[in-house]
Order: C-alpha cells, then sequence, then structure tokens
C-alpha cells in the first residue's frame, strides 16, 4: 500500500500517514455531502470510518452522490460505502450503522469511541442529537449546514457556528442550542453564503453535486487537519 499513498506522504510524512492509519472518524450522514466526505477520508489513508444511515439509494440520489450508481439502487448506502471502500483500500476497517439517530437509537453509536466526527446530516434534530452527543463528550465535531438550493461552490467556506449567513438550517441550529442552554458552546460548521437560488417547495431539497460535493471535501480537509494538528 506504500505506492497508493505515494502522492500524500511527501506532504505529511511517515508519522502524518501513521495517524491517519490509526484515526477512527465518524461519518454520519452519506448524502450528497457526506459520500464525498467520506470517501476523501479513505483516499487519504484514514484507518477506521464509521459511517451511518439508515436510507438505501434511490433514483434522486444519482445526481449529487458518489456511490449512488444504477447497480446500487436499493442497496443500503452504508453497505455501498462499505464495498467501495475496500476496493480503494482494502486495509481499511468500515464500521456500519444502518439507522437514524434519535433518543432510542443514539445509545447504539458510541461517539467516544472517534477521534472527529463529520455531521453531514440534513434533518434538524438527529443533527443536534449528534452534535450534543458530542459536545457533551467533548469530541471534535465538524458539521455541515444547508447545501441545497445553493449552485456556487466557491462561496462554501469553514467557519463557527455563530458566522453563518443566508443559511436556515444554522439559524435553526442556533435558536435551538440557546434554547438548550448551549449559547456558550462553540464548534465548526462548513457553509454557504449563497443566498438559495429557489424557493422550496415544502417537498424536496434541491441541490447540485458541485456543491454538495466541495462541502464535502471541505470537511474532510477540516478534519484530516484536525487529526495531524493534535499531534505536532
Amino acid at each position: 500500500m506504500v505506492e497508493q499513498f505515494s502522492k500524500l506522504a511527501p506532504m505529511i510524512g511517515d508519522r502524518g500517514m501513521e495517524i491517519l492509519k490509526q484515526s477512527r472518524v465518524l461519518v454520519a450522514g452519506l448524502g450528497g455531502v457526506g459520500s464525498f466526505c467520506a470517501e476523501a477520508l479513505v483516499r487519504c489513508g484514514v484507518g477506521t470510518i464509521g459511517v451511518m444511515d439508515s436510507d438505501q439509494s434511490q433514483p434522486s440520489n444519482l445526481n449529487r452522490q458518489l456511490f449512488a450508481l444504477h447497480s446500487t439502487l436499493g442497496e443500503y448506502k452504508v453497505t455501498s460505502f462499505q464495498k467501495r471502500a475496500r476496493d480503494i483500500n482494502p486495509d481499511v476497517c468500515v464500521e456500519t450503522y444502518p439507522l437514524f439517530l434519535n433518543r432510542e437509537s443514539k445509545d447504539q453509536i458510541d461517539v467516544t469511541s472517534f477521534n472527529v466526527v463529520a455531521d453531514c446530516i440534513d434533518a434538524l434534530v438527529p443533527k443536534l442529537n449528534l452534535i450534543l452527543s458530542c459536545l457533551e463528550n467533548d469530541i471534535p465535531i465538524v458539521a455541515s449546514t444547508g447545501a441545497g438550493f445553493k449552485l456556487d461552490p466557491t462561496k462554501v467556506k469553514s467557519g463557527s457556528i455563530w458566522e453563518t449567513i443566508n443559511d436556515p438550517l444554522a439559524h435553526q441550529m442556533r435558536k435551538k442550542l440557546r434554547r438548550w442552554g448551549y449559547g456558550d458552546t462553540n464548534f465548526t460548521v462548513v457553509y454557504s453564503t449563497e443566498k438559495r437560488q429557489c424557493t422550496p417547495d415544502g417537498t424536496s431539497v434541491a441541490s447540485i453535486i458541485t456543491v454538495t460535493g466541495t462541502f464535502g471535501f471541505t470537511i474532510a480537509a477540516t478534519i484530516l487537519s484536525l487529526l495531524l494538528e493534535t499531534e505536532k
């Protein structure tokens, strides 16, 4: 596997590669954002990746989700990722959690067993359940906000949950955090400063791969930096 990472190792060194190999990262949500985040972590040599998603691939996923293929329609996303990840790096350990995160299921995932968590969930309540679990256990988390209805990938950036703009999901997250007594907490989010390009009709969220993929890669890059910086 030395040749597989020969383009990355010169930038982070043998020690950096070993850190990534020994790291454990949880990616929650394997949609348009999470699929890109998870694959980037595999291709960078992260040794253990936990993936959580209760959904199966469907035709509407084909426009933006990395391992949504006609051959994988109807298959659980965590299963599709596991097979693809092992085809990329046979040494990777993939832990699958085909569940929807709620009060009853949250104890099935021990966030304290991971070094960092990537929150790529698009539903508010399970998203906040995961975030609060990480905050309460001092586990670093990088969260995606709203990638839907955005077209310009150059407007994607990372920063504090308290500094986003043009992001209704982040606004709702902040309201809940303040209401629940977490107004003094802080964590990194990936968001877009672009205004929505169409009005939601209440039935679905419009999205494009160039934006969701940028969200996912930015989350992955932030996580890689966190993993490598902790050992400096």
